[in-house]
């Protein structure tokens, strides 16, 4: 009887324990199917979100071309969680897309930070705006995205420091230029400064991206 009694005992441990693992199995598989709804919810309103914010930029420029406004333009702006830009460019003005774009480009040539004469603006992803008023002795420099950049080129005569598909592209004062990408890097910065950190140097504006589109006007 005693031996019948531990058989029986061992057999109620192996259907516990049956039951366990099958329950492990369907918690599992309950968890993996919640995390995967969870993830397309997720996705489904980040999709949303983002159709929320690119219609908000159309309505932006319809209302500008419909008050009179002409390009170039850009603008800007927030919805929610999301960021964005708009530009209205010209046909005639706007270069074959997407271009690869590297390089540099010189701002304030006469190493005189902040003090205008300069026309220069950078707008990051999250709306932020850096224009030349910007530029003085306290700015530190800037490593990363950046989504649009308009610019007139420093000094007099041709600047030569930019890539434009590869072939040197010489950048003329008396233009100015824009340059629109979905994803461009940047770094601006300061070629000298001095023991304190102070940027008493000229302001250069490096560029890469693979995707963008070029807009010069005089």
């Amino acid at each position: 009887m005693k031996n019948l009694s531990n058989t029986n005992r061992g057999y109620a441990l192996v259907v516990v324990l049956g039951f366990v693992a099958v329950l492990s199995v369907l918690l599992s598989a309950v968890m993996l199917y919640s995390s995967t709804q969870i993830r397309i919810a997720r996705k489904q309103g980040e999709m949303e979100g983002a159709l929320y914010v690119a219609q908000a930029g159309a309505e932006r420029a319809a209302a500008y071309v419909a008050n009179g406004g002409d390009g170039p333009w850009s603008s800007g702006g927030t919805n929610g969680p999301g960021t964005y830009v708009v530009a209205i460019i010209p046909s005639a003005s706007i270069s074959e897309s997407p271009r690869t774009i590297s390089g540099w480009i010189n701002l304030h040539p006469n190493g005189q930070p902040g003090q205008g004469g300069n026309d220069f603006a950078l707008r990051l992803p999250d709306g932020t705006m850096i224009d030349h008023f910007d530029l003085n002795h306290d700015t530190q420099d800037y490593l990363g995205p950046a989504s649009w950049v308009h610019f007139r080129a420093g000094g007099s005569g041709q600047q030569i420091g930019l890539l434009v598909d590869g072939v040197s592209y010489p950048l003329q004062h008396r233009y100015t230029y824009e340059i629109f990408a979905g994803s461009m890097h940047v770094n601006l910065y300061n070629d000298n400064r001095n023991p304190q950190g102070k940027a008493v140097g000229k302001w250069c504006l490096a560029i890469a991206t693979s995707c963008a589109s070029l807009i010069v006007t005089d």
